[in-house]
């Protein structure tokens, strides 16, 4: 999946720690990277901000005969179950749900296990439900809620298969970081490149915060000018 050792990745989520989505999206767009942030979802639970490596599932709209072979009533090929018991330690569970809106993806039984099992929060662009029983410290974010089961609409397909979901292409293994303002995808082949660029946009943007606070005035701020920037590499050093 990627070339990332499991101690560099537990690295590079604890540099994300505290980086918004906001951050990431703008030193993403810097680097080319423009259509990352999954679009049409929030969160649906008090808890929104992580950060974790994809596990995807790919859906297929129902058929009788798909639904017949991708979801057999033996559990052990049943994909909708594996994504959430294969689940550990640093897993987003992402579902592409085809931005389907009128039949859940997940309920709470599968949310705990996911929990339990070690995620560290459920995507999806498609709608989820009894959101009231999930775990309040367990991020979720998701594009709906709806009462209609997952197998009156959709069929699981694949697991850990490049999905699209929410208009962006995840990749297994690709960064993910969720915060109040929504959910934003770091290709793993970018990552290192990624995390050390936001680390410093957030320590620059925390600078000028504070020259703001303190009477400066946002001519001089936004952007910065090169006085400002000189004064922030002797801060910075």
């Amino acid at each position: 999946m990627t070339d990332l050792s499991e101690r560099e990745f537990d690295d590079l989520v604890k540099q994300l720690q505290g980086v918004s989505v906001g951050t990431i999206s703008l030193c993403l767009i810097k680097n080319g990277y423009k259509h990352c942030q999954i679009e049409g979802i929030r969160p649906v639970t008090a808890a929104c901000r992580f950060v974790g490596r994809a596990r995807t599932l790919a859906t297929l709209p129902y058929r009788e005969d798909k639904v017949a072979d991708t979801q057999s009533e033996r559990r052990s090929r049943n994909a909708h179950r594996e994504i959430v018991d294969g689940a550990g330690p640093n897993d987003v569970i992402v579902v592409a749900a085809r931005g389907v809106l009128h039949a859940a993806v997940i309920g709470d039984l599968l949310i705990e296990c996911a929990k339990v099992n070690g995620a560290v929060a459920f995507v999806t662009d498609g709608a989820v439900r009894d959101t009231r029983n999930y775990p309040s410290d367990f991020p979720v974010h998701a594009g709906a809620t709806h009462t209609m089961t997952f197998r009156n609409v959709h069929a699981a397909a694949e697991i850990n298969v490049p999905v699209a979901c929410g208009e962006v292409l995840v990749e297994p293994g690709d960064l993910v970081v969720g915060d109040e303002d929504g959910v934003v995808i770091i290709p793993w082949k970018i990552a290192r490149e990624v995390v050390k660029v936001s680390r410093e946009q957030e320590a620059l943007d925390e600078f000028l915060k504070a020259k703001i606070s303190s009477g400066a005035s946002l001519d001089d701020v936004a952007p910065p000018t090169e006085a400002v920037m000189a004064e922030y590499r002797t801060t910075a050093r």
